[in-house]
């Protein structure tokens, strides 16, 4: 990498300030018409750009709205839609109102760290769109990481691809006070309702709730909503004693190979999940009436899952969690498992998760004794 030796000189006929450097046998020529010392440093400033890392005379002026049009074409050219979407929130929330108009290449470290920190403490940025934070209220850790990594990786295509900027982030940090934000789950009187009740209202109606045996797999097995979404009568072996994660259904409707590398994996079921998927089988007409590839469970998409799901809370008078809360009641109750075998169960990444995906195919005893430990975890909340 070449480094400046000389400094800009002020040509006072033509009124600017011109620096001449070399590189790789190659001279250019810098310029700035701004008096004074400012435009010294920045005709300076142009010069060091271009010695560092090839960056051009042109990408050097590129502010940072046009170069994030640019990334979110990339992003949506080679990721999913729900990603995308998640990129583009960010952006339009936190990263444009601050830096729409900065240059990339005069850009710092310390201009993302202050981001982050405003964020921290007011929120989105934006008239519209995110939501501002209430009084005392501060942006959850997660979030605060989402915005991390995506201005990490908004960083990278400016230098690696857009060449404009020089700049590596290597001391990014999550203010202090951010916190995890608490998850609910369903409390044992909940949870009995659950798994004893099927009455839902439907316009005013009492009803049987048609999607009551997802609730119930949900709970008792740990799957995620668009796992549930995903799951198809293929997946379910014969006896209904284990099904398999193949796939699941994100919140824009595509189908997708799970969350992460460990989604895809075989479940064996408690006794309450195997009684939740024969029911929902017997409803059905049993194996003869269904075909492998139809869904288990009849559900347009994972919005009218969880509409259905507070309408049934609301009529049994259980107060409303999520969808994915759900699962983490399921964890809430398997907590006294070894760390290994809840991981298998609900998917979670760590080392060396190949082995534990499928660790039941050398120790055939695992998976039946996985199951009893479930089964006997849920009948001691239920006691």
């Amino acid at each position: 990498m070449s480094k400046r030796t000389g400094t800009a000189t002020w040509n006072a006929a033509k009124g600017r300030w011109r620096i001449d450097v070399y590189k790789n046998g190659r001279q250019r020529s810098f310029y700035s018409s701004k008096p004074g010392r400012a435009g010294k440093n920045e005709a300076n400033a142009k010069a060091d750009a271009w010695l560092e890392s090839g960056i051009t005379q042109r990408s050097i002026q590129r502010r940072v709205e046009d170069l994030w049009a640019d990334y979110l074409a990339d992003v949506e050219a080679r990721s999913s839609l729900a990603n995308y979407k998640k990129v583009r929130s960010i952006g339009d929330a936190y990263i444009l109102p601050l830096l729409r108009a900065r240059r990339v290449s005069e850009l710092t470290e310390g201009d993302f760290q202050s981001l982050l920190n405003k964020a921290y403490k007011h929120g989105s940025f934006s008239g519209n769109g995110t939501r501002k934070l209430k009084p005392g209220e501060t942006l959850s850790r997660k979030t605060l990481m989402n915005i991390a990594s995506t201005i990490d990786n908004f960083v990278r295509y400016c230098r690696i691809t857009a060449k404009a900027t020089t700049l590596h982030l290597e001391t990014l940090r999550i203010p202090q006070g951010a916190r995890t934000k608490g998850k609910r789950v369903l409390l044992p009187d909940s949870l009995k309702i659950l798994l004893s009740s099927d009455k839902t209202s439907w316009r005013g109606k009492t009803i049987s709730d048609p999607l009551i045996h997802a609730y119930r797999l949900s709970v008792v097995s740990g799957l995620r909503p668009g796992e549930l979404l995903g799951l198809r009568w293929g997946d379910v072996s014969p006896d209904c004693t284990s099904i398999t994660i193949r796939r699941a259904v994100n919140t824009d409707n595509e189908i997708t190979n799970g969350k992460n590398q460990n989604a895809v994996r075989r479940v064996a079921l408690s006794s309450y999940g195997q009684d939740a998927v024969t029911a929902q089988l017997n409803a059905c007409g049993g194996f003869r009436s269904v075909r492998a590839s139809e869904p288990v469970f009849d559900i347009s998409r994972e919005q009218a899952l969880r509409m259905a799901w507070y309408r049934y809370c609301d009529y049994n008078h259980i107060p409303r969690v999520t969808l994915y809360e759900l699962r983490h009641t399921f964890v809430s109750i398997i907590q006294d498992l070894p760390e290994g075998e809840i991981k298998r169960l609900v998917g979670h990444s760590k080392s060396m998760d190949t082995f534990g995906i499928y660790a039941h195919a050398l120790r055939p005893d695992d998976e039946s004794r996985i199951a009893e430990s479930v089964t006997a975890a849920i009948e001691s909340i239920l006691a």
